[in-house]
């Protein structure tokens, strides 16, 4: 179901799935008061986030170039 929804998204998904992503993962880290803020503690939490987003393009691009989905024909 994933692999099919990115073999036939266009860029403004793909930026409306990051946006997504950022909201979810940076609105409790951010809500929470379980750790006093530092420049090392949101740099690790940028780079993480990062991590994801390269690992969702990289995922869409393995998906489309190896046509890992069935065309669908309408």
């Amino acid at each position: 179901m994933i692999a099919n929804f990115f073999n036939k998204t266009k860029p403004v998904n793909i930026i409306n799935v990051v946006v997504l992503l950022f909201l979810f993962y940076f609105i409790p880290i951010f809500l929470g008061n379980s750790m006093e803020f530092s420049w090392r503690f949101i740099f690790q939490k940028i780079v993480f986030f990062c991590g994801l987003v390269l690992f969702l393009l990289l995922f869409k691009f393995i998906l489309k170039k190896n046509k890992l989905t069935k065309e669908a024909k309408f």
